[in-house]
């Protein structure tokens, strides 16, 4: 049974870092009744058996039953009449005739495992629509229930690495990092090729500011998967806390090289310019990442400070301009006051 990987786009986090995947399950079929072969010896027959109840008075019809050794001794009296009568005794023929009707008919006609199939099938089924459950309160943005569902469905299968990886993603939404990383780590000890897990676990990584061992999550989850090019973006971000700049410049080339839509990137590697002073080369990248995001606010003040560098202050002020606009109107009041008041200042 193969997930089906589903990308959350709703919950607007191509604007951070990474983006984030979620695994659903498709539903399990039902498992085949399997055929069972019972073997019956072919000596064994009801006709047979019965027989000897049909001719009491007749010794040649009750040799059969030659296979207990008390009746044979018992059977050379057929001389005498009266032992005739007592030897049919009872006792002895009806447990012959009632063993069939007890042991060997009701067992072929009632099958015990068809009783136990479903029940076999009853734990993974539920951690299957567990597991659903949550991935659809996940993508409705319900994340105490999808919380739930995924521990509930942990309880029943607690080596899915799947139910790990998306109870640590619900925990990373919630800004539980550590928690996050908690569940990143199970999944990946269980699956140790998971790259998303690797990707994500750095993330968390990359929030607490342990950017070493955010760099090695997405080093790795670079080598699972090569053309994730938001891998690399991550990772340029790493390079760049630790002011590696151009490590991070090459990573923020090669997310383009493999999504050149991709307006993180070139936003990205226009902040990254502008620490190492390109300021020509940063508002090259601030109008690539405007074509494709235009009401990116951060990109218009962004423009605007490498365009106050190069002596370009109309041009700045205009951009100073566009981003209060639209930081006004996104709610940012902050945003909006750091612009007017770099307006005021020209």
């Amino acid at each position: 049974m193969k997930p089906t990987y589903l990308t959350i786009s709703s919950l607007g986090l191509a604007t951070i870092l990474t983006g984030f995947t979620a695994t659903v399950y498709a539903q399990q079929e039902p498992l085949p009744v399997p055929v069972i072969i019972r073997s019956e010896p072919d000596n064994q027959k009801p006709t047979s058996k019965q027989e000897p109840t049909n001719t009491e008075a007749q010794p040649v019809e009750e040799k059969p039953a030659t296979t207990q050794a008390q009746p044979v001794e018992e059977k050379p009296a057929t001389t005498q009449a009266q032992p005739v009568e007592e030897k049919p005794a009872t006792t002895q023929a009806q447990p012959v005739e009632e063993k069939p009707a007890t042991t060997e008919k009701p067992s072929v006609e009632k099958d015990p495992f068809n009783t136990e199939l479903p029940v076999r099938t009853i734990p993974r089924m539920s951690a299957v629509e567990f597991y659903n459950r949550g991935v659809d309160q996940l993508d409705n943005g319900n994340y105490p229930e999808a919380m739930a569902n995924f521990k509930q469905a942990l309880q029943l299968e607690p080596y899915d690495p799947d139910i790990n990886y998306n109870l640590g993603y619900v925990h990373h939404i919630q800004g539980n990092y550590q928690e996050a990383i908690d569940n990143y780590t199970a999944a990946i000890k269980i699956k140790t090729d998971y790259g998303e897990a690797y990707s994500n676990r750095g993330y968390a990584y990359f929030v607490q500011k342990k950017f070493i061992e955010a760099i090695a999550d997405f080093s790795k989850a670079i080598a699972l998967t090569p053309d994730n090019d938001t891998v690399y973006l991550s990772r340029g971000n790493a390079y760049s806390e630790v002011d590696n700049y151009f490590q991070a410049i090459a990573d923020y080339d090669r997310a383009l090289s493999i999504n050149p839509k991709n307006a993180m990137a070139y936003y990205q590697r226009g902040l990254t310019r502008s620490k190492l002073k390109q300021y020509q080369a940063a508002v090259a990248d601030y109008t690539e990442t405007l074509k494709i995001e235009p009401t990116f606010a951060d990109a218009f003040y962004k423009r605007g400070l490498a365009r106050l560098d190069l002596n370009k202050v109309e041009e700045a002020i205009q951009d100073f301009k566009k981003a209060a606009d639209l930081f006004q109107e996104q709610g940012r009041t902050e945003n909006y006051q750091e612009a007017m008041e770099a307006i005021k200042k020209l």
